[in-house]
C-alpha cells in the first residue's frame, strides 16, 4: 500500500510532465 502512495503523486507528475512538454512542443512545431 505504501508503494501505491508514494508511486501514484509521481505517476501523476511523470504524466503531466510529459503532456505539458508534448503540447509545448507541437505548438512549439506549429508555430
Amino acid at each position: 500500500m505504501t508503494a501505491a502512495v508514494l508511486v501514484d503523486p509521481v505517476l501523476g507528475v511523470f504524466i503531466g510532465g510529459i503532456t505539458l512538454i508534448g503540447i509545448g512542443w507541437l505548438v512549439g512545431r506549429r508555430g
